[in-house]
């Protein structure tokens, strides 16, 4: 018979013990890395969206009708408006600068900009799209680009 005792090795449970925390190391990398991509679509929503949403209530405040909305029925962009929405919340009041849009961030940039939905009766809304040229609106929305949308609060 062999004598086990001389012979060198790990036993099954410090194996085991080694395999739990290398799979804590990972977990927890990866939800650090969900919590960075989180971080990212919470300052977007800061950055762009509540800057956009102050200027628009700071203006009603001020002027009694929202920016675009000319002929004062409230609704933003109508035809036959003769208001601006550019004109009247960066050239009027000064409330954004002409550097607000597009909002960049990281590889990503989106333009922002204000209107109607076109509907009966129509409601004013906050328009955001990916961009790469600065000024028009892509076509399409990548997976990465529709997690920026979903972190909008859209109550």
């Amino acid at each position: 018979m062999k004598n086990l005792r001389n012979q060198k090795g790990f036993t099954l449970i410090e194996l085991a013990i080694v395999l739990v925390i290398i799979g804590i190391i990972i977990g927890a990398v990866l939800k650090g890395q969900d919590l960075i991509q989180n971080a990212r679509h919470k300052k977007f929503i800061n950055d762009a969206g509540r800057k956009f949403e102050v200027a628009v209530w700071t203006y009603y405040d001020r002027m009694g009708r929202f920016p675009g909305d000319g002929n004062k029925n409230g609704i933003i962009g109508e035809s036959g408006d003769s208001g601006s929405v550019y004109t009247d919340l960066v050239t009027n009041s000064k409330l954004l600068s002409s550097t607000d849009n597009p909002v960049t961030l990281g590889s990503f940039s989106f333009l922002i900009g204000l209107g109607n939905d076109g509907g009966t009766p129509k409601k004013n809304v906050l328009v955001v799209c990916p961009t790469t040229d600065g000024s028009s609106c892509n076509t399409s929305i990548s997976d990465d680009e529709l997690e920026f949308f979903k972190a909008f609060d859209t109550a």
